[in-house]
């Protein structure tokens, strides 16, 4: 991490975020990024900067000041992908923007002109690694009737579910929410890692 000396600027450089490279943040003030910084460590600082709010844990789980097992997995410019830290089981992902967004009609067209094909990869992938019969793909994002951080979740599925759920897609979802399994953290690792591995070797 790199700090101008003018008051006027701070120019921060990082290598360890993949679609953030380089930005510059204007104050007149810079005791307050200054005290982030301190604070936070470079991971907070970013998404101070990117104006990610501290209570939003999607955010918190992208920059860095939240545990996330299997750690980052791929991203592009405008996205993230991670395993799901819920209890929908090994090999849900969750792919969500760098940008702090509440709105599937708030995305920018970079980012809209992005999704597509990253989730057509992601569920390639999902499906590559688990055998899944199926890979659901849904997004809700409105945690107690409150917009939040959006994001889509790919799930694997097999139709031997049928044997412990009464119907498939959501209502699997619910049940399992219900029943609040976290999934082993060891497996979580290792999917991860062969989603990661299969998806730079098609990239």
């Amino acid at each position: 991490m790199r700090m101008g000396k003018r008051r006027s600027a701070v120019v921060i450089i990082s290598r360890g975020f993949p679609g953030i490279s380089l930005f510059l943040v204007r104050s007149t003030d810079l005791s307050r990024p200054l005290g982030a910084a301190q604070r936070l460590g470079l991971a907070g600082l970013v998404g101070y900067f990117l104006g990610m709010p501290s209570d939003c844990y999607a955010c918190r789980l992208t920059d860095g000041t939240e545990p996330l097992p299997g750690g980052r997995i791929y991203a592009t410019k405008s996205w993230v992908v991670e395993h799901c830290t819920g209890p929908l089981g090994v090999g849900t992902l969750i792919v969500k923007p760098f940008r702090h967004c509440l709105h599937v009609g708030d995305l920018t067209a970079e980012e809209a002109q992005e999704i597509g094909p990253l989730l057509q990869r992601i569920s390639q992938a999902v499906r590559a690694v688990t055998q899944a019969d199926q890979v659901y793909v849904c997004a809700w994002s409105h945690m107690g009737w409150q917009p939040v951080h959006i994001y889509f979740v790919v799930q694997p599925a097999w139709n031997c579910w049928r044997e412990a759920y009464d119907h498939p897609g959501p209502f699997v979802q619910a049940a399992m929410f219900q029943a609040a399994n976290a999934p082993p953290r060891a497996e979580v690792q290792e999917v991860c890692r062969e989603v990661k591995r299969l998806l730079e070797q098609s990239a």
